[in-house]
């Protein structure tokens, strides 16, 4: 199975190392990342965190996937 890396930043901070996973295909990795998404944003409203970002690379280090959670008070 293919590996993929997640690298998850808060703010303006540098990401993280990357968590490797081997995953079937790139729909698994976006399924992974979706889910990943939901608990990060749940975490803006209890840790304070006005933004969180997910990148997901393949095997290659290439990016496919971006998500930003962004939480703004107007």
């Amino acid at each position: 199975m293919p590996i993929y890396r997640f690298y998850i930043s808060e703010d303006k901070t540098k990401p993280s190392t990357g968590e490797a996973i081997d995953l079937p295909d790139d729909r698994a990795a976006w399924k992974e990342a979706s889910f990943l998404c939901r608990d990060l944003s749940r975490s803006i409203f209890t840790d304070a965190k006005p933004e969180w970002k997910l990148e997901v690379t393949d095997e290659a280090g290439k990016t496919i996937f971006r998500f930003r959670v962004l939480a703004e008070v107007l």
